[in-house]
């Protein structure tokens, strides 16, 4: 799969996961450690990045509502793209990185096509 394709999926994956959420039929996922970023805002996204030794954020555990998908600009290493699956906590959103086996059981938990992330073809 190309990073193009990577996208698009990703694209349809989050519309999904929109209209779960607007449907109060939100799909869940259970983290159990610090996030990625603090969420400020989806429309416009706006986040802080919280950095790997200070200003982490709050450990979560346990299971929680996913209100959105982000991908970062950056890529992952020999993967593709970081996608941060978004979820809510007492009133505020953080991000937590989503490996492809999350994001593929988040897509049949939403209703959307089958969804294959990897392999993804390295970008030359």
């Amino acid at each position: 799969m190309s990073l193009e394709q990577t996208d698009l999926t990703i694209e349809v994956l989050t519309r999904h996961v929109h209209e779960a959420y607007d449907r109060d039929e939100p799909a869940t996922l259970v983290v159990n450690g610090w996030p990625y970023a603090h969420v400020l805002s989806l429309e416009p996204v706006c986040f802080e990045r919280y950095g790997f030794f200070r200003n982490r954020g709050p450990h979560l555990v346990g299971q929680y509502v996913v209100r959105s998908l982000l991908q970062s600009t950056d890529d992952e290493p020999g993967t593709g793209r970081k996608v941060v699956a978004v979820i809510e906590a007492n009133q505020d959103m953080y991000g937590f990185s989503a490996w492809p086996e999350q994001l593929e059981n988040l897509a049949r938990k939403v209703g959307a096509p089958a969804m294959n992330f990897f392999p993804v073809e390295p970008a030359y």
